[in-house]
């Protein structure tokens, strides 16, 4: 798991071709909260919440509790690359993971 700020990023599992991630950020109730990544070269990204899934980015409600969860998938495209993947909030608030080779 790591820390950044009030980003939390915490790997869930991986499968051919797919990695999963959860993703979550501390933001005022109510607020708009969007979150980006930015993903190594071969891979494609989508963030789900529990309303939506978007690819690069989604933006949510933080909920009372100032908490937003979401997952990040990355899955193989073409000829993925070992890298690391960047997610930001609006808030200022930055992630980084490291993205081994793919597996299966």
């Amino acid at each position: 798991m790591i820390l950044i700020a009030a980003l939390t990023i915490s790997f869930l599992n991986a499968s051919p071709g797919e990695r999963v991630y959860r993703v979550t950020a501390s933001a005022p109730a109510g607020s708009k909260v969007t979150l980006r990544v930015n993903a190594p070269s071969g891979w494609v990204a989508a963030f789900c919440t529990a309303s939506v899934c978007a690819r690069d980015s989604v933006t949510t409600a933080a909920p009372a509790s100032g908490t937003v969860h979401a997952e990040l998938h990355l899955y193989k495209n073409g000829r993925p690359q070992p890298g690391m993947a960047v997610i930001t909030d609006n808030f200022g608030q930055r992630g980084i993971i490291e993205v081994p080779y793919p597996v299966g």
